[in-house]
């Protein structure tokens, strides 16, 4: 089902949420075993790397949680449109999205590909928010 927001586009916030969720359980999954797995054989360094931006990932999908709560919410009328768009309300910043100064250090695969999937859902989510803020997306 494909709600629509009141005063604002249709938009697939149900889909979404999902998305974010099957996201949060897959990296629940790879920290409570894929870390450990694919920090073996990386030094010190290295696996300090894995843990800060498997941590970043889980900040950004928590903000992108709380976003979609926050929508869904004004979709049943618990806040208005208006309360929205308050700083508590709008889609926090992804500390994936900040470039990282040890860039050339190679994150393991499985890793990689959920930062991926996890930055894809972000930019798609941001741009709704400009667009139901009233912004150009």
């Amino acid at each position: 089902m494909v709600p629509h927001l009141p005063d604002g586009p249709t938009v697939g916030l149900a889909q979404n949420y999902r998305d974010a969720m099957t996201l949060l359980a897959e990296a629940r999954d790879y920290a409570a075993a894929g870390v450990a797995e694919d920090c073996r054989e990386l030094q010190p360094f290295d696996r300090l790397r894995v843990s800060t931006r498997s941590m970043q990932m889980t900040a950004c999908l928590a903000g992108i949680i709380a976003w979609l709560m926050s929508q869904r919410a004004v979709e049943v009328g618990e806040i208005a449109r208006e309360e929205s768009h308050l700083s508590e309300h709008r889609l926090a910043e992804c500390p994936l999205c900040a470039p990282a100064a040890d860039e050339a250090v190679q994150l393991p695969s499985r890793l990689e590909l959920l930062i991926r999937r996890t930055l894809q859902l972000y930019r798609r989510l941001e741009r709704l928010d400009r667009l139901l803020e009233g912004a150009p997306a």
